[in-house]
This record gives structure tokens, C-alpha cells and sequence, in this order.
């Protein structure tokens, strides 16, 4: 997986279901599944900037 430039994945089912749960759950588990991987981004981003300042503090 690494090799092929993908560096992380994210299921979009929460929890174990069935895979008719899944499908007619579609839409909400894809909404549910974007709005945790922006908050992810968002994360990185956070813990980027932080480093960056310390970086900048210790020139």
C-alpha cells in the first residue's frame, strides 16, 4: 500500500454491520466518514503549525 503513494486509510463503516446495513447507509456512512477524515487533516495541520512555531522560536 505505501509503496503505491497511499499513506493512510479511513473506513467509512463505523462498526461492524451487515453489508445490505451498508449499502442502504451509504450516503450517511460517506457524510460521517469525510467529515472524520477533515477533521484528521485538520489535526495535521494543527500539529504542522505547532512545529513550524517551535522551529521559528529556536532560530
Amino acid at each position: 500500500m505505501y509503496q503505491h503513494g497511499i499513506d493512510g486509510l479511513l473506513s467509512i463503516v463505523p462498526q461492524p454491520m451487515t453489508l445490505d446495513d451498508a449499502i442502504n447507509s451509504a450516503e450517511e456512512l460517506l457524510l460521517e466518514a469525510t467529515i472524520r477524515m477533515c477533521r484528521l487533516i485538520r489535526v495535521g495541520e494543527k500539529m504542522a503549525y505547532k512545529k513550524e512555531q517551535k522551529r521559528n522560536k529556536s532560530l
